[in-house]
């Protein structure tokens, strides 16, 4: 989506997503996309992982990650990059 490489996982027990999910979601974005890792383990809610830099550019550090809640990061690409929306819906028009 947009400048976005988004990754979703699903795991039965346990609650911290797999060192290799994100390895895989950032090596998928390269250098150009915007790596997220939305995952779901048994009786937890939806979180997705992102660099920590996304949220504040002063974070230069990308192996600093922040875990959110999927609604959190839905608000976040609301408010933060509305143009990645706009450019993915714009493109499913043309389809």
């Amino acid at each position: 989506m947009g400048r976005w490489s988004i990754e979703c996982k699903r795991y039965g027990d346990g609650s911290e997503p797999l060192d290799e999910w994100w390895d895989q979601v950032k090596d998928a974005a390269g250098d150009t996309l915007f790596p997220a890792l939305v995952y779901k383990f048994n009786r937890k809610p939806i979180k997705v992982r992102i660099e920590a830099c996304m949220l504040a550019e002063s974070l230069k550090d990308k192996s600093l990650t922040i875990d959110l809640s999927f609604n959190d990061f839905t608000q976040v690409l609301q408010e933060l990059y509305i143009d990645d929306i706009n450019s993915h819906n714009s493109e499913n028009e043309m389809q």
